[in-house]
């Protein structure tokens, strides 16, 4: 062989190399709690909807333990509420929202016994809520919509689970809850008397991450975002088989995870493009961020005063993700 063909050849197999021993990108570390809204995720995860990167998909049973490995470092991404980001943020996280997953379009509400129709029947009587999470900002925001505050009632402090049972047993006079619980307790005869779809976009879903994180996985966060919409695509072209995945990722049986979806709107890449908007009117997530830190702020849950959203939201990645 001719040494220049050879050296061209000796050249072609050392770029050939070098591509195949570029090290795949690290995975990127989700947390998430468990809520049938993420559930898409995992068909994303299972199916490698996320390549090139690799999603690696951390369960937690509590916020606070999620919240702790996030801190940590030991999170890229964890899955909250625009609650949960200003609550994160004002322990002096550098926090940016990338991708809203769902809003909860009735999936939370809050349920009274009967003779209290409406929520200034509330006056004066015992509200169930679970304070200092998304289900005590949903009273708050309730109140303030009917001309009331939390002085007008009563708030007794339980978990979820502890107010259904609260409910049942007339221990309180309504409660604060969402799905599957939300239409139990209607079938057990208490009454909606409020529910989230009067709060458009204001419970919403959300993927975190640290602003550093954001700009130093950029590139692989996008996969991600990609794969998101790709789960919702299965779902659409081969329901029996996502549902059952999902159900399967919440420990659920198919027909009370279809159930417990009941109220949940899940958002595709384009509705996020609508929400991440500032300029098209309508809801969108500027609006929703300046609505739940007003109401954090009115109820005293911040010891700081917030970031303006244009500090916490980040469209860039979502702009990315729909290109082609």
């Amino acid at each position: 062989m001719h040494a220049p063909r050879l050296l061209a050849c000796l050249a072609l197999l050392a770029l050939l190399a070098a591509a195949c021993s570029e090290p795949a990108p690290a995975p990127l570390r989700v947390g998430l709690l468990v809520w049938v809204g993420y559930s898409p995720l995992y068909i994303a995860a299972e199916h490698k909807m996320n390549a090139p990167v690799e999603a690696e998909i951390i369960t937690f049973s509590t916020g606070v333990d999620m919240e702790r490995a996030f801190i940590d470092g030991k999170l890229d991404i964890i899955a909250s509420t625009l609650f949960g980001a200003l609550r994160l943020a004002d322990q002096g996280i550098d926090l940016q929202t990338v991708m809203a997953l769902d809003t909860s379009d009735g999936a939370d509400g809050i349920v009274a016994r009967d003779g209290i129709a409406s929520m200034r029947d509330l006056k004066g009587k015992r509200v169930a809520a679970d304070l200092a999470t998304i289900s005590h900002l949903v009273l708050i925001r309730a109140l303030d919509r009917s001309g009331m505050s939390t002085s007008d009632v009563e708030i007794v402090n339980l978990t979820l689970e502890q107010t259904t049972d609260a409910l049942r047993a007339g221990n309180v006079d309504a409660a604060v809850s969402w799905e599957p619980f939300l239409s139990q307790a209607v079938a057990d005869g208490a009454k909606k008397i409020f529910s989230s779809a009067e709060l458009p976009n204001e419970i919403t879903d959300v993927l975190l991450m640290t602003r550093e994180a954001a700009a130093r996985r950029g590139q692989d966060t996008v996969a991600f975002l990609r794969g998101w919409d790709r789960a919702l695509e299965f779902w659409r072209a081969r329901p029996s088989e996502a549902l059952g995945l999902m159900a399967r990722a919440q420990g659920m049986k198919v027909d009370e995870f279809e159930s417990s979806m009941t109220g949940l709107s899940l958002l595709d890449l384009a509705r996020n493009r609508q929400l991440f908007d500032r300029s098209a009117g309508g809801p969108s997530l500027w609006a929703a961020y300046d609505a739940t830190a007003q109401a954090m702020n009115k109820a005293k849950m911040l010891e700081n005063t917030p970031a303006p959203a244009e500090a916490r939201l980040n469209p860039r990645l979502i702009a990315a993700a729909l290109q082609k």
